[in-house]
């Protein structure tokens, strides 16, 4: 039997807040049985409880799922489809990121993780690292390429202009000499 040519996908998609395990159980389990049903889910990574950077639907906070799987073009509509029907989605994206799927990667099992905020050391700064580039402490002296210390005495402003005169305008002692 000829395996059908899949496509490789992933979906992104944040649930309420406020839900039960129960409710983020049998959310998940609908999504789930549309991809096997049709395709093949291939990595769930469950990235839990996270701060949003914005508001969604007036939430500060969501939890985040991020699906990879393989299926046919009609497959993504179906997902998308119960995530619009799913009260307690709040946010979902699907994206394309390979026309084929190589037959290794869809017979291995469904692989399930679990990112949390400890991962990175709990600086939240995921996979871009501690940012050494910016001069470590924050503290006056910013070093790097932006010009040294930025504050105190600037030097070129304030207090004596030396010869390059007032700050515009006619001085008042010229106005008295004529």
């Amino acid at each position: 039997m000829e395996t059908p040519k899949y496509r490789k996908y992933e979906t992104i998609y944040m649930l309420r807040p406020n839900v039960t395990e129960d409710v983020i159980k049998k959310t998940n389990e609908r999504i789930f049985d549309i991809i096997n049903n049709k395709g093949k889910l291939l990595v769930v990574d469950n990235w839990g409880l996270r701060k949003t950077a914005y508001p969604v639907q007036k939430q500060h906070k969501a939890y985040f799922f991020h699906l990879t799987y393989a299926g046919s073009p009609g497959l993504v509509a179906d997902v998308e489809l119960q995530c619009r029907i799913a009260e307690d989605v709040m946010k979902h994206h699907s994206v394309k990121i390979a026309d084929t799927v190589p037959a290794e990667e869809l017979e291995k099992e469904v692989e399930f993780k679990a990112t949390s905020r400890s991962d990175d050391g709990g600086q939240g700064r995921g996979r871009r690292g501690d940012r050494g580039d910016r001069g470590g402490d924050r503290g006056g002296d910013r070093g790097g390429d932006r010009g040294g210390d930025r504050g105190g005495d600037r030097g070129d402003r304030g207090g004596d202009r030396g010869d390059r005169g007032g700050r515009g305008g006619r001085r008042r002692d010229e106005d008295m000499d004529e």
